[in-house]
């Protein structure tokens, strides 16, 4: 560097003057880190750094600032923490006042997050008017080993499937959920092996059932195979006419809601209001779903719709009671800290 210097003012003395009075502009760095980058770099915003590193006597006292600069850390901890357990202490004093008097709060009979909000929901055959086991092979004789309903019809590509749902891209890669306590509302008669393979035979002889495919499905939500069903779903949905598509969104939607994709659940189940007739199970559903993503205004309404349609829906009841008192709760919690 001199030696360019040294020529650079030989031929213009004059920026060989700005070259040096620029040079006298230096930083002692008494910080050093490891970038992430792996570079090893300068840190001026430390307790480390120096301001005057060539002083003896402020070197000498570095180390007892930086114990003096401990100890108020550490007392800026203790302070935190008694700030904390006192924030606590009174959240919890206002939860319990909540729990105890407010009318909504005990009329729910517990809070939201005892509340079962992935609980199974189906819509029964016999709403629409059919009864499912008219459509089960119950003649032919049952092999040693059972083999259960895998839905292979050839299915084009279709939105009326939901394929742009993340959930439904992802089915390959979901999390498996067993609904067994379906079993004992649907297959209860029947043990659930030898049903899952009379639905196989019966798929033999049309594949494009909806009302097989979605007991192949409900057979599949049972055993815990959630890929299985929503590929029976997709089946139903493309082979169904309108009417009878609720049923099948529904089903798909408690798969969705089960395995974590709770906003593409609320999607389906919306959908599913465009072609029910009776909609409660779908308003019930949606109102679960809702509560569940905290979303607790969209939840009353979802349980206030399920309970005008039938007033005597006790579980809907509770629910939206729940859903009024957590709503209720959070807002007096934030003004608290205010």
């Amino acid at each position: 560097m001199s030696a360019v210097i040294t020529s650079v003012y030989r031929n213009s003395p004059g920026i060989g003057l700005i070259l040096l009075a620029m040079l006298h502009v230096v930083l002692a760095y008494t910080h050093w880190v490891i970038t992430d980058q792996g570079r090893i770099r300068s840190k001026i915003y430390s307790e480390f750094h120096l301001r005057r590193p060539e002083n003896l006597i402020i070197f000498i006292r570095t180390e007892d600032d930086l114990k003096r600069l401990k100890r108020v850390k550490e007392e800026l901890s203790k302070e935190k923490k008694v700030l904390e357990v006192e924030r606590d202490e009174e959240k919890v004093d206002l939860v319990m006042k909540y729990h105890s008097e407010d009318e909504d709060c005990l009329l729910a009979g517990k809070p939201l997050k005892n509340f079962d909000l992935k609980i199974s929901t189906v819509i029964p055959f016999d709403t629409l008017g059919i009864r499912y086991t008219d459509y089960i092979d119950f003649k032919s004789e049952l092999p040693h080993q059972s083999v259960p309903p895998f839905c292979a019809a050839v299915l084009p590509f279709s939105m009326i499937t939901m394929e742009h749902l993340e959930g439904l891209v992802k089915r390959d890669q979901i999390n498996n959920y067993s609904e067994k306590d379906l079993n004992k509302h649907i297959f209860a008669e029947y043990q659930l092996e030898n049903i899952g393979h009379r639905i196989k035979y019966s798929l033999e002889k049309n594949e494009t059932s909806w009302i097989l495919l979605n007991l192949a499905a409900l057979y599949w939500r049972i055993q815990g195979n959630s890929f299985e069903a929503i590929e029976c779903l997709r089946r139903a949905l493309y082979y169904s006419y309108s009417n009878a598509r609720g049923m099948t969104l529904v089903s798909l939607a408690n798969i969705l809601h089960h395995t974590g994709f709770s906003k593409d659940a609320s999607v389906v189940v919306d959908a599913s209001l465009h072609f029910l007739n009776d909609k409660r199970i779908s308003w019930f559903t949606l109102g679960n779903i809702f509560a569940s993503l905290g979303r607790y205004s969209s939840s009353e309404i979802c349980f206030r719709e399920a309970l005008e349609i039938q007033p005597n829906f006790n579980t809907a009841k509770h629910r939206l009671h729940a859903v009024l008192c957590e709503r209720k709760l959070q807002k007096a919690l934030e003004q608290q800290h205010e």
